[in-house]
């Protein structure tokens, strides 16, 4: 198993982007800002990970991944994003609350993006596709995934939620032809229950009383 550390940060560019994204304001770019302000700090973003490849590397708990080359990968911002978020919550900050949520989300995207960038620089091998648990492999791979690597900075409840919330699991299918490497993480994710595919998730449509949820 390997592990490394991240320097995550957005740019006011980046953030107008998290803007269109998630269907803000321009109005609301100084609150998102100010927002990030107070998350930068709380990110110790992290990956564990291990590169697979060819079959006869691939270890008993991870039999089950039919690639044959292929990375699986525990990615984290920490505790802090999650403890920022519950105290807006507690507050009764819906508002609030939910920009850190975007604006953690962006974070971990661009932690996908910066250990993608590792693949590349350690094995010169690029990943052709995303598979997150739940779609291709289900939630319960979760057990033999953990099983493997060696670390408890990352947990899971009996519903397979991560802890910290903030944190995925997946697998990316690695090919050694650039041209054939996913041009972005959304470009090749099956997950269509994903926060950047719509406007609010589930839980904030209630809360702010949007019941129609229209593709991003």
């Amino acid at each position: 198993m390997k592990q490394v550390k991240f320097t995550l940060n957005l740019s006011e560019e980046q953030i107008m982007e998290t803007i269109k994204r998630y269907h803000f304001s321009e109005e609301d770019l100084p609150a998102l800002c100010s927002f990030f302000q107070a998350l930068k700090p709380l990110i110790q973003g992290k990956a564990y990970y291990e590169v697979i490849k060819e079959p006869k590397e691939k270890p008993d708990n991870l039999q089950f991944v039919e690639e044959e080359s292929f990375l699986v990968a525990i990615v984290t911002l920490g505790k802090g994003a999650d403890k920022l978020h519950e105290l807006y919550l507690e507050a009764e900050d819906i508002l609030a609350a939910y920009m850190i949520d975007c604006l953690s989300f962006d974070l971990l995207s661009q932690a996908y993006d910066k250990l993608a960038g590792q693949i590349e620089k350690e094995e010169k091998l690029y990943i052709e596709k995303y598979e997150f648990l739940g779609g291709k492999y289900p939630l319960e791979r979760m057990d033999e995934i953990f099983q493997y690597f060696s670390q408890d900075e990352v947990t899971y409840n009996d519903a397979y939620m991560l802890l910290p919330q903030k944190s995925v699991v997946y697998l990316g299918k690695l090919t050694e032809i650039k041209e054939e490497s996913c041009r972005h993480i959304c470009a090749c994710c099956d997950n269509t229950t994903c926060p950047n595919r719509q406007p609010l998730p589930y839980g904030y449509q209630r809360i702010f009383g949007k019941e129609k949820v229209e593709p991003a």
